[in-house]
């Protein structure tokens, strides 16, 4: 049977005509050139090319928990010191490991002013030391310290209005202030994962898959998102989590826990990784035990680049 022109359609078709034909001849896609502007859309508006995220795993692999070790992936936080008090006058000194320090402000007669951390920075590009550096941090509000604990008495972190440096800061650190009266100060150590500053990154997926070797095994993995805010004011909340609870376990049996659609049911999923981030904690138990063998976790964003 003859075809009409090259689309396909029986010669003599009383429905498909020459002016059909060129309809669809004038209604097909042109190409552009780069530099030239796109095809207005109805009502004059330029269309958008609409910006896709490319999909990026963070993973870690454990081959054997260890006995009496709470752990954290794609950074920490970690408690420096707490219900510490500082005025005018009156520094305090710590020792940290290498990243940002956070200040909690939780009680103080005087809240408004400056604390100036001293200390040895690191430049978070080329690891070059700077000793004696300082930085001012601007404090006017309490932290609000919504911390829990689950049922094994780990840690759930949540904080509003949470100080956190710009520098990163290694060894020992001096906190002072010529302004403030405060009563209840904690300090923490905070690293934590920011995809090279990208403008925007969305956490899709929380996975992971692990071998229990005894029934009385329990696991509990929490994934937090570290967002930055008004002035070096950030909170943390708990984004995801994953739970095998005490009696649940079956022995030496593998396990797979996923959660997905975070983006869906937090808002703190979407992040701008110029301030923002994410991290995670692990705790297996009993800690006394080691009960976990080839455990990996896995964290899906969609990156959409700087």
């Amino acid at each position: 049977m003859a075809n009409n022109g090259n689309l396909g359609f029986p010669a003599g078709n009383p429905r498909f005509t020459v002016q059909d034909r060129a309809e669809i001849k004038n209604q097909a896609p042109k190409a552009y050139l780069l530099s030239q502007d796109p095809p207005a859309a109805p009502g004059g508006h330029p269309y958008k090319p609409k910006s896709v995220g490319v999909p990026v795993l963070l993973g870690i692999y454990i081959d054997k928990n260890q006995r009496n070790l709470d752990q954290s992936a794609h950074g920490g936080i970690q408690k420096l010191a707490d219900n510490q008090s500082i005025s005018s006058g009156n520094p305090v000194n710590y020792n940290t490991g290498v990243g940002r320090v956070c200040l909690a402000v939780l009680a103080g007669s005087d809240i408004s002013g400056t604390i100036t951390i001293t200390g040895t920075s690191v430049d978070r590009n080329d690891a070059s030391e700077t000793g004696g550096d300082t930085e001012a941090v601007f404090v006017d509000v309490l932290t609000t310290d919504s911390t829990s604990a689950d049922a094994e008495s780990n840690l759930v972190h949540k904080f509003e209005n949470l100080y956190i440096s710009n520098k990163w800061f290694k060894g020992a650190i001096a906190l002072s202030t010529t302004d403030v009266n405060l009563s209840d100060l904690d300090v923490y150590n905070i690293a934590y994962e920011q995809f090279n500053d990208a403008k925007k990154v969305i956490v899709k997926t929380f996975d992971s898959s692990f071998y229990a070797t005894n029934a009385l095994a329990w696991l509990y993995e929490y994934l937090y998102a570290v967002h930055g805010h008004a002035g070096k004011k950030f909170h943390i909340k708990n984004i995801a989590s994953h739970a095998l609870t005490s009696g649940d376990a079956v022995a030496d049996t593998t396990y797979r826990l996923r959660v997905s659609g975070i983006d869906k049911t937090s808002t703190e999923a979407n992040l701008n990784t110029s301030s923002d981030g994410l991290f995670s904690d692990l705790h297996f138990g009993p800690t006394s035990q080691t009960y976990f063998s080839n455990f990996s976790q896995k964290i899906w964003v969609d990156y959409y680049g700087k």
